[in-house]
């Protein structure tokens, strides 16, 4: 007979894999006709950006481009120039988990560069891309919340809040902006390096629709026009655009990711700038939905049959946000040395969750670009900052999937009489999935016991690992009739190599 159950329908995302992967991408660059012969490289900057990922049955695709940044002396003027070109790429991932209309989610960045002049015509370079990506199914769960019309039936309860999946979206905002540089900042001649990225992120929800926005930070390192003069020169491009969802309702909550990527910044008349970008949002739509259901259950008198499936799932998120300082002296240089421009990369930092801590170790690297101001000379400087620290989280983390971002909140290198400053301020986003393992089941039908085997007597001895729980279901009794028959008074306290009487 068929037993008649209550089921909750939720969205919940299962995780397929989560890694990091290494890998090498050599590409040649060719000096543009318009630009004269190398003579010393003085920096070279690789800024990946991903264009589409493609999931395919044991891999996922990436391609996107790479923009890179050289500065360099010139053999015929012997000055500083630059050169910024885009050259498109695409790598494979082997991830052999993995099937065909999964969703991605992959992060990369540059871990060190390898740079060389073949000739004054050809730059070679190397570059250690580290790719992270997380895999997910979002899979349709039907919960057990109650059965009915059943006595005989025997089953645990909990209750536990899910992470519950309304809608999921990815949009491409696209932003042209014409800078206007004030008449007291130095003309640019040419733009050696462009830093970017993104901040004063916001949302308002209005109606049926959300509307997202924030800045495009920009740091643009420049030679002074008709001069050799170094100079860097910062600003804020804002975006904004509406993202459109059905049924929004006031309990729902957001999860919002930014990426930039197609940074173009060109150079117009009048000392003016034009910066179009493309920033694409990731927004999950989902509710914290707070449920009591069955997780585990059998009859005391028939024996019930049913397809049953487990499948791990993400039960809720917890996000936690913690920042440390770095401030160190990290060298020494000529005096006259003033700092034009830093980079920070933090892919050689570690960081672990375990218990309540967060324990972060290794490298962050620091890079200074340095113009002398008397010759105007350009000098690019890396320094190796140690990190070795222990973080407290607050709550204890057990064996969930955890997730580390690291941000540069703020970065700077000052030169104080020779002495190489460093000041640096990281932010690390933890991000706890809590997961647990949810048994699917379809259809349940019961069928008769023989009535002896129900009458019976058994002497049962603790062993490692074991519950009331487990014990009533195998032999089809209760967990309050074992409790009494034996003077239990905590079920949760059971003495391995005990003996207990259980009574059918």
């Amino acid at each position: 007979m068929a037993i008649k159950t209550d089921k909750e329908l939720l969205k919940l995302d299962k995780i397929i894999a989560r890694n990091t992967q290494i890998l090498w991408l050599e590409q040649d660059l060719l000096v543009p006709d318009s630009k004269p012969d190398v003579m010393k490289i003085v920096q070279v900057e690789a800024v990946p950006y991903i264009a589409n990922t493609d999931v395919y049955d044991g891999g996922i695709r990436v391609s996107g481009e790479i923009t890179y940044y050289i500065i360099y002396r010139s053999m015929d003027e012997d000055k500083t120039r630059g050169i910024t070109a885009t050259y498109p790429f695409t790598q494979s991932i082997n991830v052999p988990e993995v099937k065909k209309n999964m969703k991605e989610n992959v992060r990369i960045a540059v871990r060190n560069i390898v740079y060389s002049l073949p000739n004054e015509r050809k730059i070679g370079i190397k570059l250690e891309l580290v790719y992270k990506y997380v895999v997910k199914e979002n899979t349709d769960v039907s919960i057990i919340t109650g059965m009915e019309g059943e006595d005989d039936i025997e089953s645990k309860n909990v209750s536990d809040t899910f992470y519950n999946v309304i809608d999921v979206k990815d949009e491409i905002i696209d932003t042209n902006e014409d800078i206007i540089m004030s008449d007291s900042t130095p003309k640019i001649g040419e733009i050696l390096r462009v830093g970017a990225g993104i901040t004063n992120t916001d949302y308002k929800v209005s109606y049926n629709k959300i509307l997202v926005k924030g800045d495009i930070s920009l740091e643009v390192m420049y030679v002074e026009q008709d001069t050799n003069n170094v100079f860097t020169y910062t600003t804020e491009v804002p975006f904004a655009g509406m993202i459109e969802f059905e049924n929004i309702k006031e309990e729902y909550k957001w999860d919002i990711k930014y990426a930039l990527r197609n940074l173009e910044l060109t150079l117009n008349e009048n000392n003016i700038l034009n910066a179009k970008a493309e920033i694409n949002v990731n927004v999950v739509l989902y509710e914290e939905k707070e449920i009591t259901y069955i997780k585990d259950f059998y009859s005391t008198k028939s024996n019930l049959k049913y397809d049953a499936k487990d499948v791990v799932i993400v039960k809720n998120k917890d996000i936690m946000n913690k920042t440390i300082a770095i401030k160190e002296n990290v060298g020494v240089t000529d005096i006259k040395n003033k700092v034009a421009t830093t980079t920070v990369s933090t892919e050689q930092l570690n960081a672990k969750v375990v218990g309540e801590n967060l324990y972060v170790d290794g490298v962050v690297k620091l890079g200074a670009t340095f113009v002398n101001q008397d010759t105007g000379v350009l000098e690019n400087k890396t320094y190796d900052l140690l990190v070795d620290t222990t973080i407290p989280l607050g709550k204890d983390v057990k064996n969930e999937n955890v997730d580390v971002t690291i941000n540069v909140i703020s970065k700077a290198a000052t030169n104080i009489n020779g002495n190489v400053e460093a000041n640096i301020n990281l932010e690390f986003v933890v991000t706890v999935e809590n997961v647990d393992k949810v048994i699917l089941i379809d259809e349940i039908t019961d069928e008769d016991v023989k009535d002896d085997a129900l009458n019976s007597m058994y002497v049962y001895i603790i062993k490692k690992g074991d519950t009331l729980w487990d014990i009533a279901k195998k032999y089809k009794t209760t967990v309050d009739k074992i409790a009494n028959t034996n003077n239990i008074t905590d079920e949760n306290k059971l003495d391995i190599g005990q003996k207990i009487l259980i009574i059918r």
